[in-house]
């Protein structure tokens, strides 16, 4: 009898094991890239990858965007996001060599320029650029859609309804603007310069919250996500811990009504996830989703942590359902004639 209870223990062990293994082979497992090609662009009028299909013409294009850790995003999920049929470019557009070295006056022209480029290439489709963003990445997405009619679509991951400026690295009261365009500032909403000695993981969402009575009393610093020339696609989870993304997509959306926009938009909110809900992978994003519940910045030469938010079990849900619905958008796009 001890030795079929030990026989049974040991089964559901190596099961345990075996899946296990799975898994993290599917979370970390490298991309085939074999069929696509790749143009590295370094010393030209912008930093960027560019990742295309081979062989293929007429293609959909992604723009993607990354938010406030900078530098040039070169993983294997915007290699999956080619795999499926994309042009994808990833840009920086700070913390690069021959790119400002923070998160401050950045010229929305910078992007155009790169739009422009993209869209003399042979391989692109250029009545279907989709802007993708993170955070940061995410605000300027929609604040680019918002003003350059050649933006297509928009996905958003963790959106902010304002325009907002560089709160962190500044070393007194005076806030600097993210972005200009035509030599100016674009208008920001006001929020408190982040100061924090307390030595304990940090939620940067206390400094933002107050935006959503405050910000709409800047009018002049809400993005004018209603003049987006297409589908914006909105995700974002409730417990995220950086910011008020759920309750700004939110706003977003009450926007779009109320001004009547006139494209398809969905606002997918995910009650247990946190401020990290990008995953193109196809995959139980296990080891991720405990790891990122906590990001570490370096700021004014410190080194700060910073909570994500979310529970485990919520961030996987929201990352496994996001790659689905993310996919489903872009097919849409992918379709429209």
């Amino acid at each position: 009898m001890n030795n079929l209870i030990f026989k049974r223990i040991l089964v559901a062990f190596l099961v345990f094991v075996v899946f296990g293994f799975l898994v993290i082979y599917q979370e970390f497992r490298p991309v085939d890239s074999s069929e696509l090609s790749i143009e590295q662009i370094r010393n030209g009028p912008f930093v960027a990858d560019f990742i295309y299909p081979s062989d293929q013409g007429d293609l959909p294009v992604i723009l993607f965007l990354g938010g406030s850790g900078g530098g040039l995003r070169q993983d294997s999920e915007l290699k999956l996001l080619a795999l499926e049929g994309f042009a994808v470019m990833s840009l920086a557009y700070f913390k690069e060599p021959g790119l400002p070295d923070k998160l401050e006056n950045i010229p929305l022209e910078y992007f155009k320029t790169a739009m422009d480029w993209l869209t003399d290439k042979p391989q692109i489709d250029p009545e279907k650029i989709v802007l993708m963003g993170v955070s940061r990445g995410a605000e300027l997405a929609l604040l680019l859609g918002s003003i350059y009619p050649q933006v297509k679509g928009v996905i958003a991951y963790t959106p902010s309804c304002f325009v907002l400026p560089n709160a962190t690295e500044i070393t007194n009261d005076t806030l600097v603007p993210s972005w200009t365009l035509n030599g100016k500032p674009v208008a920001f909403a006001t929020i408190k310069r982040f100061e924090d000695n307390s030595n304990q993981p940090i939620n940067y969402k206390t400094y933002v919250d107050p935006l959503l009575v405050e910000g709409y009393l800047q009018e002049e610093s809400v993005i004018k996500v209603e003049k987006i020339n297409g589908p914006i696609l909105l995700i974002s989870g409730a417990k995220d811990l950086v910011w008020p993304a759920s309750e700004m997509a939110t706003k977003i959306e009450s926007r779009l009504l109320e001004k009547g926009f006139k494209h398809e938009f969905k606002n997918s909110i995910f009650g247990n996830g946190g401020h990290d809900v990008f995953m193109i992978k196809n995959c139980i994003p296990l080891i991720s989703s405990v790891a990122f519940k906590k990001i570490h910045l370096k700021i004014r030469e410190e080194a700060y942590e910073f909570n994500l938010g979310g529970t485990t079990f919520g961030i996987i849900w929201s990352k496994i359902q996001s790659r689905k619905q993310t996919l489903e958008f872009l097919e849409m796009i992918k379709n429209q004639e």
